[in-house]
């Protein structure tokens, strides 16, 4: 009978072993929206690229999580997040890398019990010192990591923008800035604010928050009015109450375009791809490549602490010619020198 217990503890033990080094061997992907989503997607892949390109994916697997939160009622999205932190808790990941701010602010906050996981983002708006401050994860002087979290911050190119709009209408241009109020569309409305704080641009724009179709109409009234010279759609879900449904970005493109007669600033390529008019936007793609290469110097035995935490300073400037048609716009030549891409 003892023989017969030792044995079944020397299986257990073998087993356990053999559950902690496959844990060991995983990467945690988890993105805020969904497998296709216009953010997300492009920042997948450019992790997946620097992953794959490494060689790193001969020794580790990939795990990946989509909390889809611009489709799905918060209370959803809290389940499956406290379902992938059980999961973390009981295969330890060797790495996680989360994609925009949801996930991010979520999952940081696991690495406050547990200093031995580490974490990589990509695409946060949310200032980063105003993350700081409920994290404490940086020294704010040099941006390197004091806990186990590095990544790449991501930047709008606001002012950019507005020089790229007043080369085509020879004029400070006038701008709407339309946000939603969810959580990542009032990030999004204060990120606008802060990187115009120090400009003079500041003072030609307007901010035009929405959380209802309602509110959407009325918004719509207001930028077609004449008033304005372009706007910033950072609409990212809103509520339709007669559906009792939630409209995304990739819903909202076709209802803005056709309803808005003026220029709509794509503040990534892909919004421009699916419609917008464009303008200076930021490459996701990119700035997922890079944090997926900080991901491979820490699953290389690099100490995180070195890893120092960045902004994403890629962007293109890019055009779709079908809406530039709509709305009768045309280029010299000083601006079809300057677009790096039209669609």
């Amino acid at each position: 009978m003892n023989q017969i217990h030792k044995l079944l503890l020397s299986l257990i033990l073998l087993l356990s072993l053999f559950n902690f080094s496959f844990a060991q061997n995983l990467i945690y992907i988890i993105a805020s929206y969904n497998k296709n989503d216009l953010c997300g997607k492009p920042q997948y892949d450019g992790v997946i690229n620097s992953l794959e390109f490494s060689g790193v994916l001969e020794k580790y697997n990939i795990k990946s999580f989509y909390l889809d939160s611009k489709n799905k009622k918060t209370e959803t999205v809290k389940k499956l997040t406290a379902q992938i932190n059980s999961k973390i808790k009981k295969e330890h990941p060797a790495l996680i890398i989360t994609l925009d701010d949801l996930a991010f602010n979520f999952f940081a906050k696991t690495l406050l019990f547990d200093n031995t996981l580490k974490l990589v983002f990509s695409g946060i708006n949310k200032s980063l010192m105003d993350y700081n401050k409920e994290l404490n994860f940086f020294d704010p002087t040099t941006f390197l990591p004091t806990k186990n979290i590095t990544g790449v911050h991501e930047r709008l190119f606001i002012e950019n923008q507005f020089e790229f709009l007043y080369l085509i209408y020879n004029k400070v241009p006038k701008v709407a800035v339309l946000y939603s109020t969810d959580f990542i569309g009032n990030i999004l409305g204060k990120q606008v604010q802060e990187e115009l704080a120090n400009s003079e641009f500041i003072n030609h724009t307007a901010f035009l928050p929405v959380e209802t179709t309602f509110d959407l109409k009325n918004a719509i009234y207001k930028i077609n009015s004449g008033h304005f010279d372009a706007y910033i759609p950072l609409t990212m879900s809103i509520v339709d109450p007669i559906e009792n449904e939630i409209l995304s970005i990739n819903r909202l493109i076709p209802i803005l375009t056709n309803q808005i007669n003026i220029i709509d600033i794509g503040v990534n390529k892909e919004f421009t791809k699916a419609g917008f008019f464009g303008g200076v936007t930021v490459d996701f793609y990119k700035m997922g490549k890079k944090a997926g290469e900080k991901a491979v110097k820490i699953l290389n035995g690099e100490d995180i602490r070195k890893i120092k935490i960045e902004e994403s300073y890629d962007y293109e400037i890019v055009i779709n010619k079908k809406r530039m048609e709509q709305l009768k716009i045309n280029f010299n030549n000083e601006l079809i020198n300057i677009v790096d891409k039209f669609y």
